[in-house]
């Protein structure tokens, strides 16, 4: 496991996704995505914050 391997005091991942079934159905908008966050461990609220503004 990565986290065993790095020893991070925190980690946040964010993915960010185009729903298939709506592109393939023609009815795909530009601004239809998914965003799906976890956060593992410690991390301060300033920089959580800082990384999800990097990601709009």
């Amino acid at each position: 496991e990565i986290m065993a391997y790095l020893q991070p005091k925190g980690v946040l991942v964010m993915a960010r996704a185009t729903q298939l079934c709506t592109c393939m159905r023609g009815s795909h908008k530009k601004e239809m995505t998914t965003l799906t966050e976890a956060l593992r461990g410690e991390l301060p609220l300033e920089r959580i914050g800082n990384l999800r503004n990097m990601t709009s």
